[in-house]
């Protein structure tokens, strides 16, 4: 019984990942580099994506009402940031194969060292 609920709610999520537009359907499929338990802060995403939070925070609202990503505010310290349930990072990890992961690492590492102008600083040379 456990089994066919699990499947029922892969399925859901296998809907909403193919209603997305190529767009958005290939920034969710960059949010596999990600794994469980992970607050994404939104200035992540910026140097990832070379967005603007404003544009990251459109993007994810509509993932956010596609139920696949879910978003968190701390008024406190004013952040934004995203993550995913557990059973979405379990259908990532099995529709993403191990080269496609090392490929969205690389490109955010990538992204972070364009950002930063190609030196990590003091603490990469340690």
């Amino acid at each position: 019984m456990q089994s066919s609920a699990h499947e029922n709610v892969t399925d859901a999520i296998e809907l909403s990942v193919n209603s997305l537009d190529d767009e958005h359907a290939e920034y969710f499929r960059r949010l596999a580099v990600f794994g469980a338990d992970i607050n994404i802060p939104r200035q992540v995403l910026c140097t990832y994506w070379k967005m603007t939070a404003d544009d990251v925070d459109d993007c994810m609202l509509y993932l956010v009402k596609k139920s696949l990503v879910q978003e968190m505010e701390d008024s406190k310290l004013d952040t934004v940031s995203y993550s995913m349930h557990d059973l979405v990072i379990d259908y990532m990890t099995k529709k993403y194969t191990p080269d496609e992961k090392r490929e969205l690492h690389a490109l955010l590492l990538d992204r972070y060292l364009e950002a930063c102008g190609g030196d990590y600083g003091p603490a990469a040379r340690r």
